[in-house]
């Protein structure tokens, strides 16, 4: 898989106003100038958490979901968009309320550091999505 080709330091937060406003928009360029490595924004694409647990990922343009089963809180969808090599994304259950947001960044081609707040900005949960591979 090819490396990320420009790191660029600190991270950009979409508000959730400001991920609705921006749509399917594409508007980045190619591969080269974003933080998707090939295998990232393959359709089809599965993120696992470092608890294991898999996120099936769909992506359009600079926009993403990703679902995943998670125990006690049943499916969740993170929907968000990816800026460079920095990501945003909002927490929703099924019924679509907001259960958290979050932000992150591309480390390389198959790891994603990210952390994750409650909606009254508490975070609960940071770590590692290894990209198409199981944590080690």
């Amino acid at each position: 898989m090819p490396a990320v080709c420009r790191q660029r330091s600190g991270l950009v937060r979409l508000l959730p106003e400001q991920l609705a406003e921006e749509g399917d928009a594409d508007t980045w360029g190619d591969d080269a100038d974003t933080g998707w490595s090939a295998g990232a924004r393959t359709q089809g694409a599965v993120w696992y958490d470092d608890s294991g647990l898999p996120w099936q990922v769909e992506v359009s343009g600079a926009n993403f979901t990703a679902q995943a089963d998670v125990p006690g809180l049943g499916r969740i969808r993170m929907i968000g968009r990816v800026i460079g090599v920095s990501l945003s994304y909002q927490l929703r259950d099924v019924a679509g309320n907001a259960v958290g947001y979050g932000e992150g960044s591309f480390d390389n081609a198959t790891y994603i550091s990210s952390i994750s707040y409650l909606p009254n900005g508490v975070p609960f949960a940071s770590g590692q999505l290894h990209v198409n591979h199981a944590p080690n």
